[in-house]
């Protein structure tokens, strides 16, 4: 009875204590709610922050496999990686993690006092600190007559049966006294060294390399007295490889140069490899600056690549190189001066004057071919505008005719010309007699003038009827006074202020256009331009009228 009691006062406090329990339950839920809430609050960075290191850890997962892949390799070669080896073998055996430690710390002060003193005082004063702690802690003379033994070895040139062995036992003692866990960080550490011992390397002769072609720029008096010390035997005239011409980049056929040698006294010749050749033989083809150079010609040049190309193709066809080579003199000037004239501003575009100008006189012949194929209607290039276009990222020539607004738009019901005004957009078809084929033409009118702007109606894409008796599109133009550099249309943004072309530019760019197709009336060219296609997102923007 007493234990029923008991039970009884118990459960009356357990109930009389409700209260608190329902406290606890409205905390746990709002714990709840809030643990919820932070996650939801904290989860994308949480999730960021894991997905950096991850991306993080396989990165640095890669570098570490194609260090550990180029190091074996150069212990297999018995590279420098091998020495590496031996080098951290001994000094993970003779030294504590404590000691490790303060020896890592050592050569960082090491590698600071080099790099701020210099090399030569830098390396004594750390050569003089360690044989000094060597000869307080270690074993001075027994590593002094070591490392006498292994430079006679060395000098003696039986490095390769010493280091094998050295490496072989460095690991030994390290999986002995350490532990495999040593081999590894043996290894890793060797490997390491060796990945940043060559960039190292690499990094001293690009710099020396630069310097190099900084002198070679610089030394122009120099080079002048090799060209004119520059001579080579004469070729007698029967032979069909003899180069003469009087300009500059005359074509004339080039020889196998592997052939040219066999004239030099042997003292003299020296073997080219493949690749001088080959450019050797690039440079003497180029007609021109940008061919010899190999750079494109309606673009851009940036200064820092045009230089590292020239630096290149100069290591290539210098005649040191190519000694017994009677091109490589001949390459190598050509060479410099398309440098000299593509790297100063203004010598680049005297000769690209220079260049049109021989085109345009190679492409007269052709004129009347041009007026065959214009399809009767007479230019004004000095009128004519070059466009950008914004859809394709290129210039479009905008032709301006010889039409009158009061006679511009054709309409094959009526069989005359009408009127048009400003903003109007039309296409019209008009037969060939060469070829029996309609070719259709687009046309617009801007400031009172029309032009025949087919070009860049075919990179808009546009779906027009041809002949109508009304504009089929129009253009909404922008005074010039509003927007001085770029007019829009409803749809596709181009340029009426753009500017003037001079007339040889203008047929030259005609004469071309004609020749590569762009208004030829064959069945494949007709078929890409008719019909003119608009997306249907722009049907709105554009005003038709049939």
């Amino acid at each position: 009875m007493e234990d029923l009691g008991l039970w009884k006062q118990a459960w009356m406090w357990v109930l009389s204590q409700k209260h608190i329990l329902a406290w606890a339950h409205t905390a746990a839920c709002g714990s709840r709610e809030r643990l919820a809430f932070l996650v939801d609050r904290h989860w994308p960075a949480v999730s960021r922050a894991c997905a950096t290191s991850s991306r993080l850890a396989l990165a640095a997962l890669r570098q570490w496999r194609g260090c550990t892949a180029r190091g074996v390799l150069a212990v297999a070669s018995l590279g420098p990686a091998a020495v590496f080896v031996i080098l951290w073998s001994f000094f993970v055996c003779m030294t504590s993690p404590a000691c490790a430690l303060y020896a890592l710390l050592s050569l960082g002060a090491a590698a600071a006092v080099v790099h701020y003193m210099g090399y030569t005082p830098g390396l004594f004063i750390v050569g003089l600190f360690g044989i000094l702690i060597m000869w307080m802690y270690g074993y001075f003379w027994i590593t002094g007559m070591l490392l006498v033994a292994g430079g006679c070895m060395c000098s003696l040139k039986h490095a390769r049966y010493v280091i094998p062995v050295l490496t072989s036992y460095g690991v030994y003692s390290v999986a002995v006294r350490v532990g495999w866990l040593g081999v590894f960080l043996t290894l890793n550490l060797s490997f390491l060294t060796n990945d940043l011992l060559n960039k190292l390397v690499q990094g001293y002769e690009g710099s020396t390399e630069e310097s190099q072609f900084e002198d070679m720029k610089d030394s122009d008096p120099v080079m002048d007295e090799f060209y004119r010390s520059c001579e080579f035997p004469s070729v007698p005239d029967s032979e069909p490889e003899t180069v003469s011409c009087a300009k500059p980049y005359c074509s004339a056929p080039i020889q196998d140069v592997l052939h040219v040698q066999k004239e030099e006294p042997p003292s003299k010749v020296v073997k080219s490899d493949s690749t001088s050749l080959d450019e050797i033989k690039r440079i003497m083809d180029g007609s021109n600056h940008y061919e010899v150079l190999g750079v494109p010609r309606n673009r851009s040049i940036d200064q820092k690549t045009l230089k590292k190309e020239y630096h290149r193709m100069v290591l290539l066809v210098h005649p040191d190189k190519n000694m017994g080579n009677q091109l490589a003199c001949e390459s190598f000037k050509k060479l410099q001066t398309a440098y000299e004239v593509l790297s100063d501003f203004t010598k680049k575009n005297s000769y690209d004057e220079q260049l049109r100008k021989e085109e345009s006189q190679k492409m007269t012949p052709r004129s009347c071919v041009v007026s065959q194929q214009s399809g009767g209607v007479e230019f004004l290039s000095e009128e004519s505008r070059r466009i950008q276009c914004t859809k394709c990222g290129n210039f479009h020539i905008w032709i301006c005719t010889k039409r009158s607004k009061t006679r511009a738009r054709f309409c094959q019901g009526c069989d005359q010309f009408h009127q048009a005004k400003d903003g109007d957009g039309w296409v019209e078809t008009r037969f060939s007699t060469s070829i029996k084929m309609e070719i259709p033409r687009a046309f617009v009118c801007a400031e009172s003038k029309i032009f025949d702007v087919s070009e860049w109606a075919t990179c808009q894409g546009m779906e027009c009827k041809p002949n109508t008796h009304g504009p089929t599109f129009m253009v909404n133009m922008v005074g010039a006074d509003r927007m001085p550099q770029r007019s829009y249309s409803s749809r596709y943004p181009f340029s009426l202020d753009a500017e003037m072309i001079p007339e040889d530019e203008f047929e030259l760019w005609l004469q071309q256009a004609l020749a590569s197709g762009v208004f030829a009336d064959s069945p494949k060219r007709r078929k890409s331009w008719s019909p003119f296609k608009l997306p249907q997102k722009g049907i709105k923007s554009w005003r038709r009228s049939s």
